[in-house]
């Protein structure tokens, strides 16, 4: 229940109170059952993609690495739930632009999730992003809309068009039609998942922010600098409000902000 109730704090951008949540949750699994079992396991590695999301990268890792130790005891690393934390422990290597490192778990993650699971299951499909995502990274675009294309028709599938999954799929594909120049395509997007987004969590969530600086970006390279501006000037009071102050994001964002 506890765990529950952190993760939605944590997709509401409600961090602190994430935080503080996780932490009581595993004080108690450790507690009550040990501190090799599956929900300690769990706890922390949704304490880590929490971490990961705040930009609390070394934190992270310990935590991904932790959880993935107790799942080897547990159920095997050939288990969806072992997957899943190499998924999010890829998903962090990205961001620190280990890209080989990151491939090599989402490639173990992926053959898991293919022997265990449907081929229609939100797990794969998370796997199927991440390996987009590295791929856009490397510059291999056509390989990574391919793999984006996927993921989304797994995700509407599995999880209905209204869920933030298709708007991360799209935000992806959107990022991917501006670097090949189809403008258009992309705003159509961009305007879509903002709105998206706006709906489903109002006006201060880290995902609606991150849609408008990519939106900003692409209208800073075609030189709609009014519309950059307002958009960056937006994002980056969600970004204030809900994160740290040295959170990469914030510095990110500041960086694009110049010259406008």
């Amino acid at each position: 229940m506890l765990n529950e109730l952190a993760n939605n704090y944590r997709e509401t951008g409600k961090f602190k109170q994430s935080e503080q949540l996780y932490k009581k949750s595993l004080y108690m699994y450790e507690k009550i059952l040990g501190t090799e079992h599956n929900e300690v396991a769990d706890t922390i590695n949704n304490l880590g993609q929490l971490y990961n999301i705040t930009g609390k990268y070394d934190e992270a890792k310990k935590c991904f690495e932790q959880s993935l130790e107790i799942y080897e005891k547990t159920v095997t690393l050939k288990h969806p739930d072992s997957a899943k934390v190499m998924n999010n422990l890829a998903v962090l290597y990205g961001k620190q632009n280990e890209f080989d490192e990151s491939l090599k778990l989402l490639n173990k993650a992926l053959e898991i999730n293919k022997a265990r699971l449907s081929n229609i299951h939100p797990d794969l499909a998370n796997t199927i992003c991440n390996i987009a995502i590295i791929n856009f990274y490397k510059g291999k675009l056509e390989e990574s809309e391919k793999l984006h294309q996927e993921a989304l028709k797994i995700r509407q599938q599995s999880l209905g068009e209204e869920h933030p999954d298709v708007a991360f799929s799209l935000n992806n594909i959107a990022l991917i039609y501006s670097r090949q120049g189809k403008i258009k395509e992309a705003e159509e997007i961009y305007t879509k998942i903002i709105s998206f987004y706006q709906k489903a969590y109002g006006n201060e969530h880290l995902s609606l922010a991150t849609a408008m600086c990519n939106y900003a970006e692409l209208c800073k390279e075609t030189g709609n600098f009014d519309k950059a501006k307002e958009l960056y000037n937006k994002a980056f009071e969600i970004y204030e409000k809900i994160l740290e102050i040295d959170h990469p994001l914030i510095a990110m964002t500041k960086e694009s902000m110049k010259n406008l």
